[in-house]
């Protein structure tokens, strides 16, 4: 979240608030799910994980077309998509878990 919102302030005033309004608008819509699933218990938490998952590949869309239109550098684009990636094992696996608790319960 850190990174996305330092990128927000350094692109170009062109894509600022467009793309770039729309990337800091999915990363915040991520971690209000995550709060949220992180609060819920059995299917809710699956619901929130799941919608997560989809909000974090949207994302990862929009920061592909944001480095295609120039609103970010190659470096920017290959640091954010590993940190994008890394959360998006991490939500895989807590998805997961849930599955394995549920056949297990």
């Amino acid at each position: 979240m850190k990174s996305i919102t330092s990128w927000q302030t350094q692109c170009p005033k062109v894509h600022k608030f467009t793309i770039g309004a729309t990337i800091i608008n999915k990363a915040h819509k991520i971690f209000e799910l995550l709060l949220k699933a992180n609060a819920a218990r059995g299917y809710k938490r699956t619901g929130f994980l799941t919608e997560a998952s989809l909000e974090l590949d949207l994302l990862k869309i929009f920061i592909r077309l944001a480095k295609d239109t120039h609103a970010m550098s190659d470096k920017q684009y290959i640091h954010l998509q590993g940190q994008l990636n890394e959360i998006g094992k991490m939500l895989g696996g807590w998805i997961a878990s849930c599955f394995d608790t549920k056949k297990h319960a």
